[in-house]
């Protein structure tokens, strides 16, 4: 897991935002060299020895956010997390409400008829079928928790059991041969034990 300050984080998102690539990435010419990267495999052609830090990676600003109960309160997508996916979209801030000890999608108080289960079917199965692609993962605990016998991070670590081989979860930016075919777990939240 990669924790940072909020300074860094804040530096990070600047980055990851400046990239946005809602689109197939484009045709990237480097002298006379030519390689064209289309948006689901455009990881596939890095090196591995490359540090996630030296990359542009495209990302989406609450990537699950796409309902709304009044125009123009909550909508940030347009597209689905497999159609984001599709499309090169590499870095995804998801927005999970704490709910009888389950994770439930929502910007702010609107619920995006998402559950977090549901977002990790979309990305494991994603990986599966593209092993040489890494997803970079933003959690942040969205709204009031409801109904919850434990912390938020105490949840968050079942998910991860569930599926561990999926994940990378250290406090080191690692290069991209390590993390292939795996989600990189950001933490925008704090982690207060009981």
């Amino acid at each position: 897991m990669i924790i940072l300050t909020k300074k860094q984080f804040f530096t990070f998102q600047l980055i990851v935002f400046c990239s946005i690539s809602v689109n197939v990435l484009p045709k990237m010419n480097s002298g006379t060299n030519k390689m064209e990267m289309t948006g689901q495999f455009w990881m596939s052609r890095l090196p591995d020895d490359i540090s996630l830090a030296n990359l542009n990676i495209p990302g989406t600003h609450n990537s699950a956010a796409r309902y709304e109960l009044f125009p123009k309160t909550a909508i940030c997508q347009s597209l689905s997390l497999t159609a984001q996916l599709r499309a090169g979209v590499r870095f995804f801030d998801i927005r999970c409400r704490h709910k009888k000890d389950l994770f439930f999608i929502f910007h702010g108080p609107i619920n995006q008829h998402l559950s977090f289960d549901q977002v990790l079917g979309h990305m494991i199965s994603f990986l599966t079928q593209n092993n040489q692609e890494t997803l970079i993962m933003s959690i942040k605990e969205e709204h009031i928790s409801k109904q919850t016998t434990r912390p938020f991070m105490e949840t968050l670590h079942s998910y991860i059991n569930q599926n561990e081989t999926y994940w990378y979860t250290k406090q080191k930016i690692p290069n991209l041969g390590i993390v292939r075919g795996k989600i990189v777990l950001l933490r925008r939240f704090f982690h207060l034990t009981r």
